[in-house]
């Protein structure tokens, strides 16, 4: 940001904060219906609209935004749907009893060969994660992980909705081949596509503008 004290930077500031003020009045109804779709009651899906407006501000690159409105929309959007998230699971965790029979817990604690299967299922998933394309792990992360509705999957990667459905039956049918042959073989993580594998959302938004370019 330039020097707030010379006039230049005074009205780019007064520019950036008014450009602000009329994106909250533009999208947040729009956002917080999407995150009561998730399942939060209004006053949460409110905060979780407010803490993505607060995220957004905070990245290097809002100030340079502003003549791209889509891209913002999009952003936005997939910051509201991780927030949600976040506050789903908090709210589960709420939910929890306060005070249960240490009894009752040992009696439900799995044995020591269970957790094990469980964690090596789950670096096996991921390592079959890692092994699919850019665009199939954008599809799986956002459809089945964040829950993202169907339609909002397809307008956060700019493709159509039945591309979508494609690249998701692609993506699900080379994780089952995938987690069979590690069920019978398990091996070292495919180092190549853990390097490549997109590792955040500003990650994957970036790709999806480099494979429209």
């Amino acid at each position: 940001m330039p020097d707030d004290s010379s006039p230049d930077a005074a009205t780019e500031r007064a520019q950036f904060l008014s450009w602000i003020t009329l994106l909250v009045h533009q999208h947040r109804a729009r956002l917080v219906t999407s995150a009561r779709r998730r399942g939060l009651p209004p006053e949460d899906a409110l905060d979780c609209v407010q803490d993505a407006f607060v995220t957004f501000l905070r990245m290097p690159e809002a100030t340079t935004l502003s003549a791209r409105s889509s891209e913002v929309e999009r952003l936005l959007s997939t910051l509201v749907a991780h927030a949600a998230l976040n506050q789903r699971r908090k709210l589960a965790r709420r939910a929890l009893p306060t005070e249960i029979e240490l009894s009752e817990v040992a009696s439900d604690l799995p044995s020591a060969d269970t957790l094990v299967a469980e964690a090596e299922a789950r670096v096996s998933l991921v390592r079959c994660v890692q092994q699919l394309s850019q665009m199939q792990q954008a599809v799986i992360r956002l459809r089945l992980l964040d829950e993202c509705p169907g339609e909002e999957v397809s307008t956060l990667l700019e493709i159509s909705p039945e591309n979508a459905r494609i690249l998701l039956f692609r993506a699900r049918q080379r994780l089952r081949e995938c987690l069979v042959l590690a069920m019978k073989d398990p091996g070292p993580p495919d180092m190549a596509a853990a390097e490549t594998s997109p590792r955040s959302l500003q990650d994957t938004a970036r790709d999806q503008r480099l494979r429209q370019s």
